[in-house]
C-alpha cells in the first residue's frame, strides 16, 4: 500500500466527521471545505468508504454524512486499507544504467527483512489506532498526560478532570509547604523532647487557622482521619453520651452514607431514627423538621450541600429550629467548607464534619467542630490526643496540608465562587440548549457553585461514563453497581426521580484548575456520547 493523497484525504475527511459527530449530518460541502479537496474527488472517496460500512448518508435537506460506528471502532487501517489496499513492503530494487529491475538477491536480502518488519510495525500502528486516538491526540495541548502506547510511542492524551466532588488535586501551595513535615518536622507530637514540642506547637497554629476560618474556638477543632470519621463521631459521640436524655435522632433521606449507615447502625442499638423527605429540590422543609422533634430527640444531622445533586439545605433556619427545641444540630459540611461562607459564630451549628482533601489537600485528614460545652463521647479509644477525645497519633502531614489549603481557600473564596459559579451556569446552558431530552437536577439558585447532575432518560449512566473516559473526561455516575445490578442514586430517588432517569444520571464537579475550554471539549463529548447511546 502506498499513502497516496486518497488515503490522505479520505484519513483527514474520517478525523472531521469523529470531530463533528453528535452534531447531526455534515454535508460533503463542508468536509470539502475542511480538508482543502475538490468536491469531486471526496465524492469519489466517500463512495468507496460508504461501501465498505465505515459512513452512513443521510438524505434530505439537513443531510450529509455519519460515521457509522463510534470513532473507537475505526482504526485508521481500517480507512487506509479500504481506499489504498493492502499494506505490503516495497520490493527493493536497483537502478540500472537504463531502467530498474528487480533484485537478483531477493530471497537473502537482509534489507528486505528489515522492511518487511517496517512494514508489519506500521500494519500494527495503523491498526491499534483509532479516530478516537486522532482525537485525543489533537487535545495535546493543556492538561496533557503522556501515556505509553503498545508500540513504544508517546501520544499525548487530554485528561480533563470534572470529578472535584470526589476529591481535589493538591495545590502547589499546599505541596511546598509540606516538604519540612515530611522531612524536618517529623517528632511525635504527644513526646515531651523538643521534636515532640515543635511538632506539637505546628499542630497548635494548625487548629488556629482552620478555627480562624471558621471563626470559632481553636479548642473547638478536633482533627480526625476525614469526613467518613467525623460524621461516625458526631452521631455515635452524642448517642453515647445523652442515651439517658433520649434516643430520637433525626437526619435526612439524601445524607451520604457515612451519616446513613451510621444511623442503621444506632437503630440496631435500639435508637430510633427519623428520615426526613426532601422536595423535588433536595430541600428539607422546615416543618417537617419542626414536627419531626420530639421530648427524646437528641440530635438532628441535616447535610449542608448535597454531595450528589448539590442543593445546599437552610442550615441557618433549620440549626434555629433545633436551638428553639433545644436539640443538638449537626452538619456534614464537606462540600460546603470553600464553596459556601460558614460562620460558626453566628450559625446555629453544634457540630460541623470536614474533610481536607475536597478542599486541595492531601487525603486522610478532616476535623469535627464540636462547640464548646456539648458532650461527645470519644469514638476511638487509646491515648489522650485532641484533649482526651480523639486517640491515636496525630497526623501530622495531613493537619499542616489540610492548614494550608483551608487559608488559601478560606483567602480566595470570593473569587472562587464566582468563576465557578459562571463555569457551572455556561456548561447549564450549554447542556441544556445542545442536548435533547436533559433533566438537571437540584436547585437552580441554592447550589453548589460547581455542580451540576443531569439525568438522561431510559440510557445507563455507566454507559455515559465509559463513553467520556474513551475520551479522556472523568465525571461520575447516579447510581452504582451492587451485587451485579444497577441501583439507582438514594438521593435521585428521594428526589422524586423514577429508574428510567435516575439510571441515567451523572454529575459533573468543576474545580479551580477546570478552564472555559474543558467545559467546551465536555459538552461536545458528551453530546457524541448521547447520541451514540440514544442511536443505538
Amino acid at each position: 500500500m502506498f499513502f497516496t493523497t486518497k488515503g490522505r484525504y479520505g484519513l483527514m475527511a474520517m478525523y472531521e466527521l469523529a470531530k463533528l459527530e453528535g452534531l447531526g449530518p455534515v454535508p460533503l460541502s463542508e468536509l470539502s471545505k475542511r480538508v482543502s479537496v475538490s468536491l469531486g474527488y471526496l465524492e469519489q472517496i466517500f463512495l468507496v468508504l460508504r461501501k465498505e460500512g465505515l459512513i452512513k448518508s443521510v438524505r434530505g435537506a439537513k443531510g450529509g454524512y455519519v460515521l457509522a460506528k463510534d470513532p473507537s471502532e475505526i482504526s485508521v487501517g481500517d480507512i487506509l486499507k479500504k481506499l489504498e489496499g493492502p499494506l505490503v513492503a516495497a520490493e527493493c530494487v536497483m537502478m540500472g544504467e537504463e531502467q530498474a529491475h528487480t533484485c537478483n538477491s531477493y530471497d537473502s536480502c537482509a534489507t528486505r527483512v528489515v522492511l518487511t518488519k517496517v512494514t508489519q510495525a506500521v500494519d500494527r500502528v495503523i491498526e491499534s489506532t483509532s479516530l478516537q486516538d486522532m482525537l485525543v491526540d489533537a487535545y495535546f495541548v493543556e492538561g496533557i498526560q503522556t501515556i505509553n502506547k503498545n508500540w513504544g510511542f508517546n501520544l499525548g492524551m487530554r485528561k480533563v478532570y470534572f470529578d472535584y466532588s470526589a476529591t481535589t488535586p493538591v495545590k502547589d501551595e499546599v505541596s511546598e509547604y509540606l516538604k519540612k513535615f515530611l522531612s524536618d518536622v517529623f517528632g511525635n507530637a504527644s513526646s515531651v523532647h523538643d521534636f515532640g514540642v515543635q511538632s506539637k506547637n505546628y499542630i497548635l497554629e494548625a487548629r488556629k487557622t482552620i478555627a480562624n476560618c471558621l471563626n470559632c474556638m481553636p479548642k473547638e477543632i478536633y482533627f480526625t482521619s476525614g469526613g467518613t470519621e467525623s460524621d461516625n463521631w458526631a452521631l455515635r459521640g452524642v448517642a453515647e453520651a445523652l442515651k439517658n436524655k433520649g434516643k430520637h435522632i433525626i437526619t435526612t433521606s439524601i445524607e451520604h452514607p457515612a451519616i446513613l449507615r451510621t444511623a442503621e447502625y444506632l437503630e440496631t442499638q435500639a435508637y430510633d431514627i427519623t428520615y426526613l423527605g426532601v422536595d423535588e429540590y433536595g430541600l428539607v422543609n422546615s416543618d417537617d423538621l419542626r414536627n419531626a422533634i420530639r421530648e427524646d430527640t437528641i440530635l438532628v444531622s441535616v447535610i449542608f450541600v448535597n454531595n450528589e445533586i448539590g442543593t445546599i439545605q437552610d442550615i441557618r433556619n433549620l440549626g434555629n429550629i433545633c436551638r428553639e427545641r433545644g436539640v443538638l444540630f449537626h452538619t456534614d459540611a464537606v462540600q460546603a467548607f470553600s464553596n459556601v461562607k460558614i460562620d460558626l459564630k453566628d450559625m446555629p451549628i453544634d457540630m460541623m464534619s470536614l474533610s481536607a482533601h475536597k478542599f486541595y489537600s492531601i487525603k486522610g485528614t478532616g476535623a469535627l467542630f464540636v462547640k464548646n460545652g456539648i458532650k461527645i463521647e470519644s469514638l476511638i479509644k487509646g491515648g489522650a490526643q485532641e484533649n482526651n477525645k480523639r486517640a491515636g497519633t496525630e497526623n501530622l502531614t495531613g493537619i499542616m496540608a489540610m492548614a494550608k489549603a483551608a487559608e488559601i481557600a478560606y483567602d480566595n473564596m470570593d473569587e472562587h465562587i464566582e468563576y465557578l459559579t459562571e463555569l457551572r451556569e455556561y456548561t447549564l446552558n450549554r447542556v441544556l440548549n445542545e442536548i435533547d431530552g436533559v433533566k438537571y437536577n437540584g436547585h437552580s439558585v441554592y447550589r453548589h457553585p460547581a455542580n451540576l447532575n443531569f439525568s438522561f432518560q431510559n440510557l445507563n449512566s455507566t454507559a455515559i461514563l465509559i463513553g467520556l473516559d474513551k475520551r479522556g473526561i472523568a465525571v461520575s455516575a447516579g447510581s452504582a453497581c451492587s451485587s451485579g445490578s444497577i441501583k439507582a442514586s438514594h438521593v435521585l430517588k428521594a428526589i422524586g426521580l423514577d429508574d428510567s432517569f435516575a439510571l441515567g444520571s451523572i454529575r459533573i464537579s468543576m474545580g479551580d484548575f477546570t478552564k472555559k475550554s474543558d467545559c467546551d471539549y465536555l459538552v461536545e463529548s458528551l453530546k457524541g456520547v448521547i447520541s451514540n447511546l440514544q442511536n443505538k
